[in-house]
């Protein structure tokens, strides 16, 4: 799938795939899974960072943007790539995604995801789809339009910096909304 030779490590201390544009090393973990999608799900995911992150994506990063909003929305990025370039995976996608679901792999089983921050919402709309039902208000669901639009890394920098900046900016307005309102004392 990478077209190259990429170093391919099964870790039973890691919770999850990584790949690493540097080295090339891509990271699978050691776990049970009912099928091959899950598997495949990882594979696929981590080939699609050796297609398309650039090896030099920190230097390309925005200054003041958080590495969880890059990480996020280029994996929106590279999971819509490697799918489309590979058909066949869509449905190992689909069902390693419901497998990792049905076994809380995301840890949101019984948990109001209305308290989770607009990151990890994205991150799990993203992943799962109508599988979690993740709660968007209007506003933020501009965020989710943009997100779905990133086709290159420059936009998933460009948006997620814009993300950022947007949240800080409004975490601004509701402290001084609060201020406003909270009593003086001497």
């Amino acid at each position: 799938l990478a077209t190259e030779n990429l170093l391919v490590v099964h870790n039973n201390k890691a919770q999850t795939a990584s790949f690493d544009p540097t080295t090339r090393k891509l990271t699978l973990p050691v776990i049970e899974t009912q099928s091959e999608s899950v598997y495949n799900l990882f594979i696929g995911h981590e080939v699609g960072h050796a297609l398309q992150t650039p090896v030099d994506w920190k230097d390309t990063v925005i200054a003041g943007t958080p590495f969880d909003f890059i990480n996020v929305i280029e994996d929106v990025r590279i999971e819509k790539y490697i799918q489309d370039k590979f058909p066949g995976l869509r449905k190992d996608f689909t069902r390693g995604y419901n497998e990792l679901n049905d076994k809380d792999f995301f840890d949101i089983a019984g948990k109001d995801l209305t308290k989770f921050s607009l990151i990890d919402r994205l991150n799990l709309h993203f992943k799962l789809g109508s599988l979690a039902m993740v709660p968007f208000s209007e506003e933020e669901q501009m965020w989710v339009q943009a997100i779905d639009e990133c086709d290159t890394y420059q936009k998933v920098c460009l948006t997620a910096k814009m993300l950022s900046d947007w949240l800080n900016e409004k975490q601004e307005d509701e402290k001084e909304e609060t201020e406003k309102y909270e009593p003086e004392t001497d």
